[in-house]
């Protein structure tokens, strides 16, 4: 918020400008054991969507590029969870991380992140949102396709 406070006054001053801000698959959809996680990636996809409407008018764009699982040594899992004395969520976080370890594919490339990252700096559209790797493509197009009570379960 404060980079974009500070950019704000030079977007006005020309007329014009973009902001993407780097979210995540998770600012639209949740998996257990992230809620922290997900809790800064929903708020900085409210504030994006929020702030593409108040800007629209000086010819602001934002945008938010939302990446699925990336290959990179961040694992936010269990963070919360390998705290001394909190064995209440033991074997439901067992139980998670092993179906997710059958599903994980091992992510995308930064690279690849890189590049949706670009798409988006140049796209002259009013797009918002930019997914980034196969698994965020996926399941942020079921997630919008499906009823929530389908899609949890």
């Amino acid at each position: 918020m404060n980079v974009i406070r500070a950019v704000l006054p030079h977007f006005r001053a020309n007329h014009g400008g973009t902001i993407i801000n780097i979210t995540s698959m998770g600012g639209l959809i949740t998996i257990p054991l992230n809620s922290v996680y997900h809790a800064t990636k929903w708020a900085v996809e409210g504030f994006s969507e929020s702030l593409a409407y108040e800007l629209s008018n000086l010819n602001i764009k934002v945008k938010t590029v939302l990446p699925g699982a990336v290959k990179t040594s961040f694992d936010p899992a269990t963070l919360f969870f390998e705290k001394d004395g909190l064995s209440d969520y033991h074997t439901y976080k067992e139980a998670v991380l092993a179906k997710v370890m059958k599903t994980k594919t091992g992510g995308s490339t930064p690279e690849l992140v890189a590049k949706v990252i670009y798409k988006a700096a140049t796209d002259t559209s009013g797009r918002l949102c930019y997914s980034a790797g196969g698994d965020a493509s996926k399941l942020l197009r079921i997630r919008k396709l499906l009823p929530y009570c389908i899609f949890r379960y």
